[in-house]
């Protein structure tokens, strides 16, 4: 069975550093031993919010990063913007007056050979150690996932120790297309977004020796169908057929237990910033099979029958 991970993408939401840190630590505390980030998270901070949480732990954890976007530059006037804008909010009508800077834009592409090994680098700093896992090229082109250029210094940096695997992390149809090319290429990893709840990785067909990567499988329609069933109806009766205690049905954990499950599935990632959520999570992989799949069979009827 697959592992659960915890991704990064929205570690800063509404949370300063502190908390961020605290809330990597106890999803470690209760089992979470796979942690997905990249340069561009948390506005450019959750490498180093990773970095700091896992000091005096590395050992335990199975650690991912990507190269390939880069977050945006925050010059000095952006950041006293943005300073004085937090300030006056604090003040009625203030907002007016020093309106939030406008939202900069991350740098796609960025897969030059010196730019990936500055990555890299960059995130070791960051991250406080000396070598990542998994390295994964970010919402990457098949064309760039078999570039010479960019195949030479992935290479380089696992001869030189700095990383252990390499992998690709885009969307299903640009994760098929590279599968696709034919075997050499160096990926033992494909990350890409869920494709359903009964079958998270669709069609793909995944290379020899390598496995897929699944996130984003929980959404808004959990905690819909969630709501559903605390009221009489098709929904709560549905539950109740497939076993599913409507007022327990824990839908969350089940689709993760469901999904890492599937054949060829290394591990599949969720985020959250409620403590409670992550300890359920991490204990997913107890939920037996045939529950994690009465819960994937409830989702799918419900997206069905909407």
């Amino acid at each position: 069975m697959g592992r659960i991970g915890f991704g990064t993408a929205h570690l800063y939401a509404g949370k300063g550093r502190e908390d961020a840190v605290a809330l990597l630590r106890a999803a470690l505390e209760a089992g979470i031993t796979w942690i997905d980030t990249a340069p561009l998270y948390g506005h450019g901070a959750a490498e180093a919010i990773v970095g700091e949480a896992i000091a005096g732990r590395r050992d335990q954890v199975f650690l991912s990063s990507k190269v390939g976007i880069a977050p945006s530059r925050i010059t000095l006037g952006f950041r006293v913007h943005g300073k004085l804008a937090h300030l006056a909010g604090r003040v009625p009508g203030g907002a007016r007056i020093v309106p939030p800077p406008a939202p900069r834009s991350p740098r796609f592409g960025q897969f030059g050979p010196e730019q990936i090994r500055a990555s890299v680098e960059a995130s070791l700093r960051a991250l406080r150690t000396d070598q990542l896992d998994l390295l994964t090229l970010h919402e990457c082109t098949s064309e760039v996932a078999n570039d010479p250029a960019v195949l030479e210094v992935l290479q380089e940096l696992v001869a030189a120790g700095k990383v252990r695997e390499l992998g690709t992390a885009t969307q299903f149809e640009t994760s098929r297309a590279i599968a696709g090319q034919g075997a050499g290429l160096p990926y033992s990893v494909y990350q890409m977004p869920a494709q359903g709840w009964e079958n998270p990785v669709g069609d793909f067909a995944c290379p020899t020796g390598a496995q897929t990567v699944a996130h984003s499988l929980i959404g808004r329609g959990v905690g819909a169908l969630e709501a559903r069933l605390s009221q009489p109806g098709p929904a709560r009766e549905k539950a109740v057929a497939l076993g599913i205690d409507p007022d327990a049905p824990d839908l969350g954990a089940r689709l993760m237990a469901h999904a890492a499950g599937i054949e060829g599935m290394r591990a599949v990632l969720f985020s959250s910033t409620n403590p409670a959520r992550i300890a359920r999570m991490a204990q997913a992989t107890g939920i037996s099979s045939e529950a994690a799949l009465a819960g994937a069979q409830l989702m799918g009827w419900a997206q069905a029958s909407s």
